[in-house]
């Protein structure tokens, strides 16, 4: 068994959980897990894309239908698995409910990217494990202004930057926006920017329309990373200093994985020893 490359989705698994990572992303076993947020954000997701393509449907119910309807029968092989079919009725039929938010997001004035979906596949590190990403869209100015690339996200409910719930879904977004410019930078682009756009999605029960909020993460400002630790939080000031901290993770992060790679791994909880 080996690792053929770490994500931002992987990096993020194996601080939270290395017996979680070695089962998903080296074992290769996955879990069938649909979340309300996941559907939701597919369907966003599609649309984007069709949108950066110039290929946007007329007709947006008719397009979430369908993307409905195909996704359904995932739902399907979910009953005949677990046998709580009432249960997973109830829940498929949320999605229809929160159709109106949906559209509200197609509806809202969205800007046409240089590129979406921007895959990147490159060594951040002198070793032989790559870094994979698909980037939303990256923005590149006309006037030759500082570019920005931009992550669309479905949320349960807005981040802060003030409390201990806004802080851990910024140092997320900070993670991620930094390896992307670690990446891209392989590519010879210089992005300065990264725009995270949240949708929240529709509460059909409150009916309210789907709110929308921009975080702005300025490489060039004053800014608070985290991830030294999985707690610790420091303070870097300039672009260089940041990009060198996330590379120094990135070196940790790839040593530990390429270690989890190994057959008969052993993991350390608490005083228990658990061997794969």
């Amino acid at each position: 068994m080996s690792l053929e490359h770490l994500s931002f989705s992987s990096i993020r698994k194996l601080l939270s959980s290395e017996k979680q990572f070695y089962k998903r992303y080296i074992k290769k076993e996955y879990d069938n897990v649909w979340a309300e947020n996941l559907i939701v954000w597919i369907i966003i997701h599609k649309y984007i894309e069709l949108f950066n393509k110039d290929k946007e449907p007329n007709d947006y119910e008719e397009f979430i239908n369908r993307q409905l309807d195909s996704k359904r029968e995932n739902y399907i092989k979910k009953l005949d698995e677990d046998g709580e079919p009432e249960e997973w009725e109830d829940r498929w039929s949320w999605f229809y409910r929160c159709k109106r938010g949906i559209i509200n997001f197609m509806q809202a004035d969205l800007p046409r990217a240089t590129y979406a979906e921007y895959k990147v596949l490159t060594n951040l590190t002198d070793n032989e494990i790559k870094f994979k990403a698909y980037i939303d869209a990256i923005f590149i100015d006309k006037d030759d202004v500082k570019d920005h690339t931009t992550d669309y996200k479905t949320v349960s409910r807005f981040s802060s930057l003030d409390g201990y719930y806004g802080s851990q879904k910024l140092d997320k977004y900070m993670l991620q926006w930094a390896l992307y410019v670690l990446a891209v930078q392989q590519y010879d682009m210089d992005i300065d920017t990264h725009i995270v756009q949240e949708f929240k999605k529709t509460n059909p029960r409150k009916e309210k329309d789907t709110e929308y909020k921009n975080t702005t993460l300025d490489n060039w400002t004053e800014i608070k990373i985290v991830k030294k630790t999985a707690h610790r939080l420091i303070e870097i000031k300039y672009s260089e200093q940041a990009l060198e901290f996330y590379q120094n993770m990135f070196d940790r992060y790839v040593k530990r994985a390429k270690q989890l790679s190994s057959d008969n791994m052993l993991f350390h909880f608490g005083d228990t020893e658990v061997e794969f």
